[in-house]
């Protein structure tokens, strides 16, 4: 994995959702994980959303910065793979897939939280969590307010006792339920914390929270309160902007995704459509356009396709061109000759397209970095 400096700050190319993580003043590592994508998906299959994910590795057991890295990034992938999906559906998949990913590699003996926030094209804003980590929102109307959308999977919280031990926590392997929600989209705000927020205390959390005129101003206070508090854990966050994240979705986009984290933001094109946006379009009646290099796939090998009505009529007189004649004999100008037959001119070998199973991503480079020295 990349090395990170202890704390970092950083926002999406759209200022829509911000990011902050901070190691703490008595860790020695960072086991938090927060980061966001944008998918812009093809109009023909479904809507673009963004995806926020906040992952907490657990204290006391194996490799928790691994873990809460391969959650998100396991989450990301199967979410991008089944954007053609509603978002309840893609969700519920996503978190089974971080699931089976991070039990496979540590087979029990590692796991992580998960938080995570859809906000889709279609103004649909659904929640998803596993663990500890926490998901708030705050409200205009009737009164300005902060509410917590989710409860920690701990004993205390659920049954009313008195452990804080994760009673499900991706990487545990069967019977995992993670709890999905619908909210309205009429929040100004969402917020997801790791546990390392939680200390400060829950009446100076929502002030801040209310009282911050913009997220980048919330998220410095809160992250300065928390070391001022001691910051016994890492501790990291993301707020998020919801009208600009619902507005910005309307935005016709080139096809492709945006990643962004505490300290950096890529953005990824697709090289080709994928085989699925173009499978499931054709389904739909909806292909709104023609690709020439979508060839038949039992003709690809094949030198001429057959069922082209243009190719055939080329293959017939390049057959009679090449068809020997005979030319009769004068009795005065000497010996019958036999037959030349024409050389034909020895075809190239055809190249074969590589299909992949899987989109291609081309890096986006930003032309500041390049120097011209």
């Amino acid at each position: 994995m990349r090395q990170t400096p202890d704390r970092g700050k950083a926002a999406m190319d759209d200022y829509s959702v911000f990011f902050s993580t901070d190691i703490g003043l008595r860790r020695t590592e960072n086991q938090d994980q927060v980061a966001a994508i944008r998918v812009n998906v093809n109009p023909s299959i479904g809507h673009s959303f963004i995806i926020i994910a906040l992952s907490d590795g657990m204290g006391g057991m194996r490799d928790g910065k691994l873990c809460a890295n391969k959650a998100i990034a396991s989450f990301f992938y199967s979410a991008i793979s089944n954007r053609h999906l509603d978002a309840e559906k893609r969700l519920e998949l996503a978190a089974h897939a971080a699931n089976n990913a991070v039990g496979e590699l540590f087979n029990g003996t590692g796991g992580a939280t998960l938080s995570v926030v859809c906000i889709g094209g279609d103004n649909k804003i659904n929640t998803l969590n596993v663990g500890d980590s926490r998901i708030y929102a705050t409200v205009e109307k009737p009164n300005r307010e902060v509410i917590r959308l989710t409860v920690d999977d701990s004993l205390e919280e659920l049954v009313g006792g008195h452990g804080k031990e994760l009673l499900q926590f991706i990487g545990m392997g069967e019977g995992i339920k993670p709890h999905i929600n619908n909210i309205h989209s009429d929040v100004k705000n969402i917020v997801i914390t790791s546990d390392g927020i939680h200390y400060v205390d829950q009446g100076t959390f929502y002030k801040i929270l209310i009282n911050s005129n913009t997220p980048s101003v919330a998220i410095d206070r809160l992250s300065a309160l928390a070391r001022w508090c001691g910051s016994p854990d890492n501790a990291s966050l993301s707020i998020v902007d919801v009208g600009a994240a619902l507005n910005s979705l309307q935005d016709i986009r080139d096809a492709g995704v945006e990643i962004a984290d505490s300290f950096t933001s890529t953005n990824f094109l697709w090289i080709r459509e994928s085989s699925l946006d173009e499978e499931i379009a054709k389904k739909n009646e909806n292909f709104p356009y023609k690709r020439a290099d979508i060839l038949d796939k039992n003709c690809e090998d094949c030198e001429v396709d057959p069922r082209h009505v243009d190719a055939n009529e080329n293959h017939d007189d390049e057959v009679k061109n090449n068809i020997p004649t005979e030319k009769k004999a004068d009795h005065d100008s000497g010996p019958k000759q036999s037959p030349q037959k024409r050389k034909r001119k020895p075809r190239a070998p055809k190249e074969k397209k590589v299909e992949s199973s899987n989109p291609q991503l081309l890096i986006e480079i930003d032309t500041k970095l390049i120097s011209d020295n």
